[in-house]
């Protein structure tokens, strides 16, 4: 880095270096896929598709092609490209995070291939981006993700997957050490007093019936945390730390009821995070606070 704060020449020796690397990992896992994927060379694919249907319409017409059958031609190639943009806008995504290319060779072929055919047809930027997280996170991590998750990602609405991810913004973790297995998340919610939805009506019964339905959460199902006597629970809630500790003479059980995140719903809270919604501290602050259990917050945990 030069004293300006401008990058040096090492420092972009090394840019280099990665982009390839990711280039070539990419590459290497799923054949074809060109260099402008990484680089979102919209331009370029509007291009190539313009040059390849001027080239069928010309050799349909020297061999005496109908227009129908020209124009069959020219829609197939329409959605091939289409395909084909879609799928490098995943990829582009997905090179933002990748940290630990030397995985990729860990990676089972037949998922990658399935990967790629349920990526190309993701219309939305969005659930492209969540994609191309999935994508990242199975290459810094081969087996993170299941083919039956991306069955049902592939599966969801863009609905859906909003209603998914508020229920990840009401989630919380067991704190835990990096060296240890980390735990399911929590679901926090409660059932509003008209009973017709959970927290505040963010939630709604219905929205998480359909998640219930696809195999992501379990309505009859709880999870429960016991505190003993003089002891304390560290929980994790976004980039806050809630200690909680139980002062009375008796073990009191903290029970998050209405739902829980079945495997599948585990590993897609792995990339829509968890812990995000502004209204989770209060409602679990109340919750805990009902039960006579001590609080003491510890706001950005992460930057201590």
């Amino acid at each position: 880095m030069n004293p300006d704060g401008t990058p040096g020449i090492n420092d972009l020796a090394k840019a280099a270096e990665a982009a390839t690397g990711i280039v070539g990992a990419i590459q290497s896992l799923l054949p074809g896929i060109p260099q402008r994927s990484l680089d979102k060379a919209e331009c370029k694919a509007t291009k190539s598709l313009l040059k390849d249907i001027k080239l069928i319409q010309e050799q349909g017409a020297a061999l005496g092609l109908s227009d129908e059958t020209i124009r069959e031609f020219a829609d197939d190639a329409f959605r091939r490209h289409g395909k084909r943009e879609r799928f490098e806008k995943v990829v582009s995504f997905a090179a933002e995070s990748i940290e630990h290319l030397e995985n990729v060779s860990g990676i089972d072929p037949e998922w990658a291939e399935d990967f790629q055919v349920y990526a190309e047809s993701s219309y939305d930027e969005e659930m492209q981006r969540l994609w191309g997280a999935i994508l990242a996170g199975e290459i810094n991590k081969p087996g993170s993700f299941s083919k039956r998750t991306m069955s049902t990602l592939k599966s969801m609405s863009k609905r859906e997957a909003k209603d998914f991810e508020k229920v990840c913004d009401y989630s919380i973790m067991v704190n835990y050490d990096e060296e240890e297995t980390p735990p399911s998340p929590i679901i926090v919610i409660e059932l509003d007093g008209s009973g017709g939805g959970f927290n505040g009506g963010d939630l709604s019964v219905s929205s998480l019936g359909v998640l219930d339905s696809l195999g992501l959460i379990d309505m009859s199902l709880a999870n429960s945390e016991t505190i003993s006597p003089a002891m304390t629970l560290s929980l994790q809630v976004g980039h806050d730390i809630v200690v909680v500790e139980n002062e009375s003479v008796e073990a009191i059980k903290i029970i998050f009821s209405h739902a829980i995140f079945l495997p599948i719903g585990e590993e897609l809270a792995k990339v829509c995070g968890i812990g995000k919604s502004s209204h989770l501290r209060n409602i679990l602050e109340t919750k805990l606070s009902s039960l006579g259990l001590k609080t003491t917050w510890i706001d950005d945990f992460e930057k201590q």
